[in-house]
């Protein structure tokens, strides 16, 4: 299963790197906190609903600057082998973008 997901989640993320200009990209918030596994970045975004992860193919994104991203792929109580964490919610994302 994770290998599936793997490679789903890749095939998202470089349909998203070749779309990424003409992707909307409707949230947005700050940047908290970044965790870089190699592969790809979990991010936690302060929002007006609160703080959100979200997963996307790896970029800086300084902490504390405004970002913005398309709609994903939601995964309730994500375990992260490599990270040997779970996340109660993380959305794995095309396009992560900074904004002004």
């Amino acid at each position: 299963m994770m290998r599936t997901l793997r490679l789903a989640l890749a095939a998202l993320l470089v349909a998203g790197t070749a779309l990424a200009g003409q992707l909307p990209t409707p949230h947005r918030g700050q940047v908290a906190e970044v965790i870089v596994t190699g592969e790809y970045m979990f991010v936690r975004v302060k929002t007006a609903r609160g703080d959100q992860w979200i997963a996307a193919t790896e970029q800086p994104l300084p902490t504390g600057s405004t970002v913005a991203w398309s709609e994903g792929a939601a995964m309730p109580n994500f375990h992260s082998k490599r990270l040997n964490r779970t996340f109660d919610m993380i959305t794995f994302v095309d396009v992560v973008v900074q904004t002004p």
